[in-house]
């Protein structure tokens, strides 16, 4: 047992994939000296967009344990950002260290949300 009472079972849990600024900013520039080094080339943020950095620049929030919670934060993060966020969802359990982990991604659950806002 763990603090949420739930016992080894799976249980549904959230979590938010997100676009971070910092995270598309510090690969682009580790990109494109990368590109000058090598090729001596100017790599464009154009281009690093369209070459997989946007999508690269994603990253995955803690698991919540109510869809209400992941809705939050992807609201506030997506209108932090003026970006995309993603609300996932899959089947889970409590670790050892009463920690949540994911087992099995659920593919047929998304809620997009771009700007604070939902996107339908």
């Amino acid at each position: 047992m763990n603090k949420y009472n739930i016992t080894e079972e799976n249980i549904y849990l959230y979590y938010v994939e997100y676009f971070c600024t910092d995270a598309f900013q510090e690969d682009f520039e580790r990109a494109k000296k990368r590109e000058m080094e090598k090729f001596n080339e100017v790599l464009t943020e154009q281009i690093f967009m369209e070459t997989g950095g946007y999508i690269d620049s994603f990253l995955i929030s803690k698991y919540f344990d109510s869809e209400n919670e992941a809705f939050k934060f992807a609201k506030k993060v997506s209108k932090n950002n003026k970006d995309l966020a993603r609300v996932r969802a899959g089947w889970g359990f409590y670790n050892n260290f009463n920690e949540l982990d994911l087992d099995e991604f659920d593919e047929n659950y998304v809620v997009e949300f771009s700007n604070g806002e939902e996107i339908e």
